[in-house]
């Protein structure tokens, strides 16, 4: 290759580092011919970029999973039902990247999940000075954030019950505790696992619903989710959430527009900023390209992912909010409720209802593709449509609940029946870790990658060194013409 067509090839190339605010790798000055080892060779035109390798900072030092129990925190009581208390029992558990809090005493299955690499809650959280809030459908509840169920519940005063627990492991490798309470309306039996793991972002909640009462027992379900990303959600909150369309429910003065109208997705109101006041919006559970919803926060930096298996356990999925509307309302909460809806779990005697939702963080802020209890992955394009000798520029960010190393990523433009049309890369990664994303970038055009006319998107295959594939993402569609 000529010196000229070298400089080309490097200005064209971007990498970004696997640490935040690395520098972009790239030639000022004509060098010698390339190896193959330096630029390896592709089956795709000679534009086409491949990342350079960038040595990877090492993930921090694996800890010793802690679990302890605090009795000092004024927690505001919300009734006076047996089992209520004003300075409830708060479980701790604790590693490098996380520490998460349970209120059994207050029915909260997580109550606070605060990510170490950037030092932020990622729950809205609130233990005092509560006023009820209204809630879409419900009527005035008293709450205090944080991730909790529809049952068992405390009808009388509209808060989930009271729970007994017990601390089931308390490290070195696992955390794990149990929580069981009777329902008072249906009298079904409500347990809960937590779960957290030595090098692992993921906090894992595992539920199960039994009843023996004898009877059906037939009754909505739902679980409900205070996601607020950094501690609270303000203008440059996004939402993540893998649907082509959504369906307005109730909002003040209806502002999204009419009860029941289908828009497509993401809508105006995807970014928090947009949000005028109070306002909720549906859409059934199985259209979703997976079981997952994330919120990212520009100005802190933190994405917080919220995943549910089986996938297809709930049938219609709920999100609402008061946007940067909330500092306005009384009572309002500076959160997006992200909520699981069942309408009839319809519980024959002796059966048993079960599901486990994830959550964890990624130390950026991130419009997500894909995710998964291992993977989150996010491209980003600058625009949707492109001439076919315009300048495109392609990123890939990936993070991970918790350490794999020796991974493979192979990107590729796929075409709209999925078939690979331009490989971009294949790309080996020492590790990605929750503090440790992969961040890669490309630079070309539509004729460099050859790409005719038509609709294309950005294609990822995580491959561990078996050559398993692990993890697969697929971007937005962009179109050429």
């Amino acid at each position: 290759m000529s010196a000229r067509k070298y400089l080309l090839a490097c200005a064209v190339l971007s990498v970004i580092g696997l640490m935040a605010g690395a520098t972009l790798v790239g030639c000022a000055t004509p060098t010698p011919e390339p190896t193959p080892t330096e630029v390896p060779a592709t089956p795709t035109p000679e534009a086409t970029p491949v990342p350079t390798e960038t040595p990877a900072p090492a993930p921090p030092e694996a800890q010793d999973v802690k679990v302890w129990m605090e009795s000092d925190t004024y927690v505001q009581p919300a009734g006076e039902m047996a089992g209520t208390f004003d300075e409830p029992d708060i479980i701790y558990m604790e590693n490098e990247y996380v520490k998460i809090g349970v209120i059994p005493q207050a029915g909260r299955q997580l109550t606070s999940y605060i990510f170490k690499p950037t030092g932020n809650e990622q729950f809205w959280v609130k233990y005092e000075d509560i006023m009820p809030l209204m809630w879409p459908g419900i009527g005035y509840v008293i709450d205090q954030g944080g991730y909790f169920l529809s049952r068992p519940w405390n009808g009388r005063d509209r808060i989930p019950i009271g729970m007994e627990y017990e601390i089931k492991e308390e490290g070195p490798d696992v955390g794990r505790v149990r929580l069981f309470a009777e329902d008072p309306d249906h009298l079904i039996m409500g347990e809960v696992w937590i779960t957290l793991e030595r090098g692992s972002a993921l906090a894992k909640v595992e539920v199960k619903l039994s009843n023996d009462t004898g009877s059906v027992v037939n009754d909505f379900f739902r679980d409900y989710t205070e996601m607020a990303p950094g501690g609270e959600v303000g203008p440059n909150v996004e939402l993540s959430i893998p649907v082509d369309e959504v369906e307005i429910g109730r909002s003040k003065d209806g502002w999204m527009g009419a009860e029941g109208e289908k828009v497509a997705w993401p809508a105006p109101w995807a970014k928090m900023e947009n949000w005028e006041h109070d306002g909720v919006f549906w859409m059934p559970a199985d259209s979703l390209s997976m079981p997952f919803m994330a919120a990212a926060n520009r100005d802190t930096g933190d994405t917080f992912i919220k995943i549910w298996g089986p996938a297809d356990f709930w049938e219609r999925i709920r999100v609402w909010s008061y946007g940067v509307a909330a500092e306005k309302v009384r009572a309002a909460h500076r959160a997006v409720s992200m909520d699981g809806y069942m309408e009839d779990m319809a519980l024959a005697d002796g059966d048993a209802l079960e599901f486990t939702t994830y959550f964890y963080a990624l130390p950026e802020a991130l419009r997500l593709d894909a995710a998964d209890a291992r993977f989150a992955a996010g491209f980003a394009l600058e625009k949707d449509t492109y001439a076919a000798d315009e300048e495109l520029k392609a990123s890939l960010t990936l993070g991970a609940s918790r350490v794999y190393e020796g991974l493979t990523l192979k990107v590729a433009v796929v075409d709209g029946s999925g078939s690979s049309v331009a490989e971009l890369g294949s790309i080996e990664v020492a590790a990605v870790a929750p503090s440790v994303p992969y961040r890669g970038a490309w630079v070309g055009t539509a004729a460099d990658w050859g790409l005719s006319e038509g609709e294309y998107s950005l294609s990822l295959q995580v491959v561990d060194a078996s050559g398993e594939v692990m993890f697969e993402a697929l971007s937005g569609s962009f179109v050429v013409q």
